[in-house]
């Protein structure tokens, strides 16, 4: 609903946790992982602010489905495999899977500084564009294009930073 999609963009989550196919049963005949609402769904997470830490659930263990979600376009952070008793997976392959999730919601959390700091670019850009607007001049216009270039650098290094050194370079 519409009030859902606005508590979903516009309040405070510190983490998002996504089921890969939040139309259960109406969902079983699809096979691209594009259609399926939850990827929908993470796409919208994502397109408001690229910061933002989302965890997708899924019952599949496809590995299709990993390569969609984890691609950068799409955007999500990690995934957890929901296990079936009906499966009967080894006890070894849960208590990985549990620990896996556990260290990507920790990572989430370490990385919360991302939606801020998108949420400044997205402020920059719209005082960029404003006052390109008041000012048009081309040599402004050109240095606020490369300015905009890279605050998208800038956010993209940070985003895929995994060390302190990386982090300094962002």
């Amino acid at each position: 609903s519409p009030d859902e999609q606005d508590k979903i963009l516009n309040e405070d989550w510190d983490l998002y946790l996504l089921d890969l196919r939040l139309g259960g049963d109406k969902e079983e005949n699809i096979f691209n992982t594009e259609d399926f609402s939850g990827m929908k769904v993470l796409r919208k997470i994502k397109e408001h602010n690229r910061g933002n830490q989302v965890i997708m659930f899924t019952a599949s263990n496809k590995a299709w489905n990993f390569k969609s979600l984890l691609n950068p376009d799409a955007g999500a952070n990690g995934y957890y495999i929901k296990e079936s008793p009906a499966l009967k997976l080894p006890e070894q392959f849960s208590l990985m899977n549990i620990s896996t999730f556990i260290e990507d919601v920790n990572k989430c959390f370490e990385r919360a500084y991302l939606k801020d700091f998108y949420s400044l670019i997205i402020d920059l850009r719209n005082h960029i564009k404003t006052l390109r607007a008041q000012f048009f001049n081309p040599q402004y216009l050109r240095l606020s294009e490369e300015m905009l270039s890279q605050l998208e650098i800038a956010f993209y290094m940070a985003d895929i930073a995994n060390s302190p050194n990386m982090h300094k370079y962002a």
